[in-house]
């Protein structure tokens, strides 16, 4: 068949030329559109429904000979922030939109990705009102009936993603609802298979403005790994950051010198803490179950200021410094230094030893 034929139900039909299917008013113009869509395919209902499973449409793109590319699927929204493509599931679970990135069977190939959203843009000449651009994706768990937010919370952003509410209902004695509201984002890194020493991926990775992308080796078997001028910062009405560690500590601090944009006073600190009224750091006691003798009056030794350790030249008051040293006796101890007045120009830090009781063997 060629361009001008009939299309002819249950058969094939060919064309030369791109085939338009117009939805139109009389010429008269005396009634609108008789329906709320152009084009719509659908198993029939009732007994002469067909009993296998069918696709509505399927759309096949086509590629050049050696220029990739051809969609199968393009929508256009209409003009006034019409949507290009919706996608609903069906009635008992079924998915609304689903992307299966292509393969790559060549050495060549790149495979495709699942879905990929691009957010629009706030034209930079009319946006004197210094509005957000659209978000890539806007993801929200719990429902269809939810409003999307509002453009001031998911603008500009790659990805916005709120996790469904916990609501819950009590009716004679039977609770009806989720176990727990759920989480915005979860990641979860892949393994290497078969497993090996190397690290598992991490979870989520962040990072700052235009900071790399980190190795595996940095950033494996984290949970959560951030770079950038500030790699992770926590803000909570009650605590900041929770670390607990199940067989390790709950923090590690470590600090490196020379780092790009940090004073050259605590660039290498492994950790630092600050307060107003409050101490800067608490430490909480441990409950004791025996009796102590009471406190005697002890005369603690030092070592002399003039042959201390070398200390940092450039240190800041409140720095505490923890030394591992060798004594005259060969005796491998640890000693406590605190910087109790900050390097000046022209003068160095100023560091005293904190005298401690006699030592004694640990025996819990």
């Amino acid at each position: 068949m060629g361009s001008g034929e009939e299309i002819q139900a249950g058969r094939v039909t060919t064309a030369e030329s791109t085939t338009d299917l117009l939805g139109a008013v009389p010429t008269e113009q005396d009634v609108g559109f008789n329906g709320p869509v152009i084009l719509r395919v659908a198993p029939q209902p009732g007994e002469l429904e067909p009993r296998q499973v069918l696709d509505g449409i399927h759309g096949v793109g086509l590629s050049g000979v050696l220029d990739p590319g051809g969609t199968g699927v393009v929508g256009f929204g209409g003009k006034l922030q019409g949507t290009g493509i919706a996608g609903q599931g069906g009635f008992q679970g079924g998915i609304g939109v689903l992307g299966t990135g292509g393969d790559a069977p060549f050495v060549d190939d790149l495979p495709g990705a699942g879905i990929v959203g691009q957010g629009g843009r706030k034209v930079t000449t009319n946006n004197a009102s210094r509005r957000f651009h659209g978000a890539g994706v806007i993801a929200i768990a719990g429902g269809s009936q939810k409003a999307i937010p509002p453009l001031e919370d998911t603008g500009s952003v790659g990805v916005y993603a709120q996790g469904a509410e916990g609501e819950v209902v009590e009716l004679s004695g039977t609770i009806f609802g989720p176990m727990a509201p759920g989480p915005g984002v979860l990641g979860r890194g892949g393994v290497p298979i078969p497993r090996k020493e190397e690290p598992v991926a991490a979870g989520v990775i962040g990072l700052a403005g235009d900071t790399a992308i980190p190795l595996i080796s940095q950033s494996g078997n984290s949970g959560v790994y951030g770079a950038g001028p500030v790699g992770v910062r926590g803000a909570g009405e009650g605590t900041g950051v929770v670390g607990e560690g199940t067989l390790g500590p709950g923090v590690d601090g470590f600090g490196r010198p020379g780092v790009v944009g940090r004073a050259l006073d605590d660039s290498s600190r492994g950790g630092e803490f600050y307060s107003g009224r409050s101490a800067q750091v608490r430490l909480f006691p441990q409950p004791l179950q025996q009796r102590i003798p009471n406190q005697v009056t002890v005369t603690p030794t030092a070592i002399p200021a003039g042959i201390g350790p070398a200390l940092p030249k450039d240190g800041g008051a409140g720095d505490l410094k923890v030394i591992e040293m060798d004594t005259e006796d060969n005796q491998r101890v640890c000693r406590l230094w605190l910087c109790v007045q900050s390097a000046t120009s022209g003068h160095p830090a100023r560091w005293a030893q904190v005298l401690l009781g006699p030592s004694f063997d640990g025996h819990a």
